[in-house]
């Protein structure tokens, strides 16, 4: 049997809840801070920096490792506080702290394995391995995470350090403290994501307190400061919204949630429908995929645009896409390579990455009741029309070759129109 034809109601219904606990996960806020030192980081916005620092430095710096194990790890590494929540770790935990936290996050896992593991099971069984740490890409992914309230830190000039009353004397000894812990534990082997932490921990030193970065830092200058400015990077992008909104229909989705959204669906998705395409390119694409719209701006494609819109959108993504370039090549090149290989849509993951994207704000959607939708005036005769009409563009471009993709994006094109029109 064709394993298009095996996408079963179950299955849709099992993408949609993904989608909606993807959603979630991005109203979990963090303790960190965006620049601006008034918008609290979410769990997506942290995902995504986690994602775009660990992929373009092990690219250049771990260079033994498997970079699609790395991005599939990233999707999931802080996926059971959607219902755990976020613990703050500024300060190490007491045994008492760390074994609630250790809690709540197995039956959070425990309730994402009930919920999905019928339909989707590689999100479980990735948050397992993950957890086991018996992997040297999760032990890799586990202390780059360490570092990225580090970079936060930087960018919004302490203010989480502030109101926890940290001070340069404790902020140094427990920089210290951490890195001594990380290296006699699950850090052992990770000597370059060793020397990330403790370049970063000498970079908010001199920034927060002026004290200079040691000359025999392991790390170049250039190379922390394009890791800085990659953090600074990510953020800007979670501060660019969608025309879709989250399911309470006000929200605006950022594109750090979609982001995630698509990363969780299409790995595993993937996992399960489209087993020979390589699951771990499938993550790196879905993480890059819409980064140009940093400097692009998103453009709404939930309604046939004209030649010139479509001209329009294609001029800006090269222009953002030569700006990344220009700014992350010389130490950082997976960035601006990913992207380029993605927009290319040469290689069967690209183009299946590419069409589930199409697919995702039937989602929400779905999950909104509509809102935007609706808003832009459509019912179901002209919402049909459009579904046709992209089924059928797709269908003679980059979804030819993608039959299980494709079939995903109908499924959930007529639950969204049975759903909000009926």
């Amino acid at each position: 049997m064709n394993r298009a034809d095996s996408i079963t109601k179950d299955t849709v219904d099992a993408i949609v809840r993904l989608g909606e606990m993807a959603l979630s996960f991005g109203r979990v806020m963090r303790a960190t801070y965006h620049e601006d030192g008034l918008r609290k980081e979410s769990d997506t916005d942290h995902t995504v920096m986690l994602g775009l620092v660990a992929l373009a430095f092990a690219e250049r710096h771990a260079k033994h490792l498997d970079q699609g194990k790395i991005a599939e790890y990233i999707f999931i590494h802080d996926l059971p506080e959607v219902y755990a929540g976020d613990v703050v770790t500024a300060r190490a935990l007491t045994k008492e702290e760390k074994k609630i936290k250790d809690t709540q996050e197995r039956e959070a896992l425990l309730r994402i394995r009930n919920e999905l593991d019928a339909e989707l099971p590689w999100v479980g069984n990735t948050i397992e391995e993950y957890e086991t740490l018996s992997t040297p890409e999760a032990r890799f992914v586990k202390v780059v995470d360490k570092v990225m309230p580090k970079i936060a830190h930087l960018l919004n000039a302490g203010k989480t350090l502030e109101e926890l009353g940290i001070g340069q004397e404790e902020l140094c000894a427990l920089h210290e403290d951490q890195w001594s812990t990380l290296s006699g534990s699950y850090g052992h082997d990770q000597n370059a994501a060793l020397a990330l932490h403790k370049a970063l921990s000498h970079a908010i030193h001199q920034g927060l307190y002026g004290i200079p970065i040691p000359k025999d830092c392991e790390l170049s200058l250039e190379t922390i400061d394009a890791i800085i400015r990659l953090g600074k990077l990510a953020l800007m992008f979670a501060r660019v919204n969608r025309v879709t909104c989250h399911p309470d229909g006000v929200t605006p989705e950022s594109d750090t949630d979609h982001t995630v959204m698509l990363g969780l669906v299409a790995c595993a998705f993937a996992e399960r429908f489209a087993p020979e395409l390589d699951r771990g390119r499938v993550a790196e694409f879905a993480l890059v995929h819409d980064l140009v719209e940093v400097y692009a701006g998103d453009t709404p494609t939930g309604h046939i645009l004209s030649d010139a819109d479509h001209a329009s959108m294609e001029e800006r993504e090269a222009e953002a896409l030569a700006r990344i370039r220009n700014e992350f090549d010389a130490e950082l090149p997976w960035l601006g390579e990913t992207i380029d290989a993605y927009e290319r849509r040469d290689t069967p993951e690209a183009r299946f990455v590419k069409v589930v994207d199409k697919a995702l704000p039937k989602i929400t959607n779905i999950l909104n009741g509509g809102v935007t939708i609706k808003s832009q005036k459509h019912d179901a005769v002209t919402r049909k029309e459009f579904l046709s009409y992209q089924r059928s563009k797709l269908a003679g471009s980059y979804g030819e070759d993608q039959p299980t993709a494709m079939a995903l994006l109908e499924a959930l094109g007529e639950k969204m129109v049975q759903e909000i029109f009926t």
